[in-house]
Formats: C-alpha cells, sequence, structure tokens
C-alpha cells in the first residue's frame, strides 16, 4: 500500500545539507481515505497544516504527520487530479463515477485544519459538464485539470478555472468568492459559474476529441490550455499501448489555445 502512505524527510544537518536527507516520519493513511486506490496531492495550508488528497477524500495533518480532520467526497464522486488552496479554503474538482455524469466543483473552508462545507463559512459546490472516457491520456470522466486560480489581491474579479468532461473540452470559469452583482448569467443557469467557453485549439470542427490532462496556465485574466489527445488515438484500443505509439507510430497532439478573461463584460 505504498501508494497510500506518506513520508516525512529533513535534511541530516541543516548547516551540511551535502550530508544528505533523512526519514524522520511515517503514516499509513489507508483507514482514513475511505478505500481509495492511491493519494493524488499533497499540500499546505497557509496556517501551516497539510492537506493530503485521496480518490475519495481529503485529510489535513500536523507537519507531524497527525491527522486533524478529514472530509468524504459526496457519492459517486471521484478525485484524479490534485487541490489548489488560498488563503483560508480548499478547491476541489472531482469526477463523476460514470459515464457523462455531472462532476463537482466545491470550495471547501479550511481553518487551523479544520474542513467546512457551510455556505455560511463561504463554502460552495457547482457542477460541471463530464463525458466519455477519452481514448488515451486522460483518466476519469471529468476535468483533466488541478483547479487553476485567477485573480489576486485588489484584482477585480476572483476566479477558478478548469477544462471540462466534454468530448470538445470546454473552459469553464467560477467565481471563487461572492457572486458579483454585475456577474452576467452563463448557460448553465448556474451563478456560481462566471463563464463557459468552447475550446477548438484551432482544430477542425470534424475533430472528435480535444481533451487535456493538464492544468490550465493562468497569467493575469489569460488562461493558455493544449489538447493532448492525439488524431487516430481512438483506433487503439489499450490507454498505455496509445500513450506509447504517440511518436514513433501515431502523430502527436496538436493545438493550442489563449482564452482571456474579460473583466469589463464579465
Amino acid at each position: 500500500n505504498a501508494g497510500r502512505k506518506l513520508a516525512r524527510y529533513r535534511l541530516k544537518q541543516e548547516s551540511r545539507p551535502e550530508e544528505g536527507i533523512e526519514q524522520v516520519g511515517e503514516i499509513d493513511l489507508t483507514p482514513h481515505i475511505a478505500s481509495s486506490f492511491t493519494l493524488v496531492g499533497v499540500s499546505m495550508t497557509y496556517d501551516g497544516y497539510l492537506v493530503v488528497a485521496a480518490q475519495k477524500a481529503l485529510l489535513t495533518l500536523t507537519r507531524d504527520l497527525s491527522v486533524v480532520d478529514t472530509y468524504l467526497l459526496p457519492e459517486g464522486q471521484i478525485l484524479t487530479n490534485s487541490i489548489s488552496l488560498d488563503e483560508q479554503s480548499l478547491y476541489v474538482a472531482s469526477n463523476s463515477t460514470q459515464p457523462d455524469g455531472k462532476g463537482l466543483m466545491q470550495r471547501i473552508i479550511c481553518k487551523g485544519g479544520r474542513f467546512s462545507t457551510a455556505a455560511s463559512d463561504g463554502a460552495w459546490q457547482a457542477a460541471y459538464d463530464g463525458g466519455p472516457m477519452a481514448p488515451s491520456i486522460k483518466l476519469g470522466y471529468g476535468t483533466g485539470s488541478t483547479p487553476t486560480l485567477m485573480g489576486f489581491g485588489y484584482d477585480e474579479d476572483k476566479l477558478v478555472v478548469i477544462t471540462d468532461g466534454a468530448k470538445r473540452m470546454k473552459l469553464v470559469a467560477f467565481w471563487r468568492e461572492d457572486i458579483p452583482a454585475d456577474a452576467k448569467a452563463s448557460a448553465t443557469g448556474d451563478p456560481r459559474i462566471a463563464g463557459v467557453f468552447d475550446i477548438t485549439c484551432g482544430l477542425p470542427a470534424s475533430t472528435e476529441w480535444i481533451q487535456s490532462e493538464q492544468s490550465v496556465v493562468v497569467g493575469g485574466y489569460d488562461a493558455f490550455v493544449v489538447n493532448n489527445i492525439s488524431s487516430g488515438i481512438s483506433k487503439v484500443s489499450d490507454k498505455i499501448v496509445g500513450v506509447l505509439a504517440i511518436g514513433p507510430i501515431l502523430q502527436g497532439p496538436k493545438g493550442v489555445e489563449c482564452v482571456r478573461w474579460n473583466t469589463q463584460t464579465n
């Protein structure tokens, strides 16, 4: 169960890094992660707690690897990517366990190592589109992206963005905090969703798959995405064989796109 253990290391001598590192702690998280097969990410909150993301659960731990709190994902959701954090919250984009099922973006408040999903504390959740299983690269039926934060400090709009699970993916932006009074309604009907943009990556309309297993790259209010699905890959039935074939046998994937959020028109 090595995929469910967390280890802690440190320098053998802080003043002499050339002496190397040593392991000073380890915890088996198997009893705490709701039968998840593996861990998918580890991060640290602004107030110094470790956050571990497993396929079906989130955990907070102290630096000495003691479990503080646990959050189980909603039934029918699974996590295949890591999580993002700001000063007081986590952003978690899980996938449906069913083909074409809705994924779930959540803001979960985390203070003092304790989780809160209460709306009164600022937590929220919103559904986004899933799709079928991609023929290669990407796992699951939802996003291939770890959520990316857009807008900081005194910036006008605070958003979190992902790509969704549709065969021809869309870029989806969610309001991170309070929904502004001048927010424009998206086609989804969910006020938490700030906007949805169809991604083409410059590829023809006949392209069956445009999907990414990369996080959205954000600079200011620009969002850059790539396509990871090679044309012709759907003819290969085995995902591992298909990945190995890209390059020597199949042409590599093509297509990138940059989308800009307009703070004036929302």
